[in-house]
């Protein structure tokens, strides 16, 4: 059932792949995401528990979110979650 089902699902949800590696069920996505509204979301989204941003170099975006990992990982509270 559908309650079932979200019930079973939350952020830091991961399936098993055949190479038996974890991949998370949920990702960030960061495509036409730029400047401050970017680092935003990717802040959000750690504080949230999302263990998974979708990067690219065509995405042009880099650097903002370089700079919300950092940030994240400097907080002393989140230095071993990433």
């Amino acid at each position: 059932s559908v309650r079932a089902l979200s019930s079973a699902l939350q952020i830091s949800s991961t399936i098993r792949l055949n190479t038996g590696e974890q991949m998370p069920n949920f990702g960030l996505g960061t495509w036409l995401s730029r400047d401050s509204g970017c680092a935003s979301a990717v802040n959000r989204a750690l504080e949230l528990g999302y263990t998974a941003v979708d990067t690219a170099t065509m995405y042009e975006n880099e650097a903002e979110i370089g700079e919300a990992l950092e940030a994240y990982r400097n907080n002393s509270a989140n230095a071993n979650k990433i």
